[in-house]
């Protein structure tokens, strides 16, 4: 956990990342997505913890049900090969049709997220008052171009000369 709160303040150091010097969502969300990434290693971990706790309420017979190996015998089509059914472990089985497919949905949804608010972050721009004021210029004529019926075209010329909007 400590590594990934150290590899998020050094993923911070971009300044659009930054908005008076608070970490945009962009940052936080690009660390939650690797701290969620790195917690694929981890299965270990949380299977021991999980037995552990269940023994520790009386319900030794999970850890068995876990062992117990299940051969997986699908319906044999024309193309199929003639290779021996594939045996998992209730352990394994529920590594690969749980766990990894629960971490994998957050790492889509994490990367959506991030992409949609570097997006936003990227079009306004313009409001970060550490910008330099070409991109911010930039950012302020898209903005105006994206929202052509909402916002007035002169609205980039008020902002350059400092003139209320």
């Amino acid at each position: 956990m400590e590594q990934s709160i150290n590899s998020c303040e050094r993923d911070q150091q971009a300044p659009s990342e930054y908005i008076n010097g608070a970490v945009t969502a962009v940052a936080l969300l690009k660390s939650l997505s690797a701290f969620v990434i790195d917690q694929r290693e981890h299965f270990g971990d949380y299977y021991k913890k999980t037995v552990d706790a269940m023994t520790a309420i009386g319900d030794a017979e999970c850890k068995l049900d876990f062992e117990i190996g299940r051969a997986r015998r699908p319906k044999c089509a024309d193309d199929d090969s003639l290779q021996p059914a594939v045996v998992l472990t209730g352990q394994e089985r529920f590594k690969v049709e749980c766990f990894y497919v629960i971490l994998d949905s957050l790492v889509g949804d994490l990367s959506r997220r991030t992409n949609a608010y570097a997006e936003i972050n990227q079009r306004f721009c313009c409001l970060n008052p550490n910008e330099d004021i070409d991109t911010a210029t930039t950012a302020m004529h898209t903005a105006v171009d994206f929202y052509r019926g909402h916002l007035e075209p002169d609205l980039v010329e008020k902002w350059t000369s400092g003139q209320p909007f």
